[in-house]
């Protein structure tokens, strides 16, 4: 279960690499568990993507339960004079039929916001890499990180706080990655998983001096 530990996993593919060249320096291909101990299960997207597309389905069905017991419990509480109006006012039915529209499509499309979210991520770790003068490998040493992050998805099994933990536990893994896998020191690892913010900031401030221009034209 090494590639469930977001540190550990990433020092570990990051000394089978250090292996390799170095055998391969040495004109020797066989790598002994005795150099490098166990090693960790490198994931691809396809593979990582696929688990938690159906972890995705799991979450999706908490969500239609939880949707399903808020209807019974409507018409169960219809019949309370003093509280079915106000259950209704605060949890209309077409405020549950968006929940569940928001679930269903969020599973439906999850393969292709993962390649978004992958594809984001490995250009934000590349920039930095190259600009931290960082050696070896970088596409590889990416792509191990951001799919590897694909492991936070597991949290999405944790019922009602699944969503919150797995979006801080990818920033984690990502984390982990840049500081075991790359190398980084925590300074330049905390600027990468920053630079969105960073970006947001920047795109929310272009678009209000946009804003500003067209409005002070007329």
């Amino acid at each position: 279960m090494t590639f469930l530990h977001p540190f550990s996993g990433h020092e570990k593919l990051r000394e089978i690499r250090e292996s390799m060249a170095q055998k391969d320096r040495e004109r020797i291909t066989i790598i002994t568990n005795e150099t490098i101990g166990e090693a960790p299960i490198k994931l691809s997207f396809l593979e990582a993507m696929s688990v938690s597309w159906a972890i995705r389905m799991v979450y999706a069905v908490y969500a239609i339960f939880s949707i399903h017991l808020g209807v019974v419990a409507s018409k169960a509480m219809i019949d309370s004079e003093s509280y079915g109006n106000i259950f209704f006012n605060n949890f209309p039915m077409k405020s549950q039929q968006m929940v569940l529209l928001t679930a269903l499509m969020a599973a439906i499309f999850y393969p292709f916001s993962m390649w978004v979210y992958t594809k984001f991520w490995g250009v934000l770790i590349k920039f930095f890499a190259n600009l931290f003068n960082i050696k070896g490998n970088i596409d590889e040493m990416s792509d191990e990180i951001v799919n590897h992050s694909l492991v936070s998805n597991f949290f999405l099994l944790i019922p009602i706080f699944g969503e919150v933990a797995k979006h801080f536990s990818s920033l984690v893994y990502i984390f982990a990655g840049l500081r075991k896998n790359l190398g980084m020191t925590a300074l330049q690892a905390s600027v990468v998983i920053f630079s969105p913010v960073f970006l947001v900031v920047v795109f929310l401030m272009i678009l209000l001096l946009y804003v500003l221009m067209i409005v002070n034209m007329f």
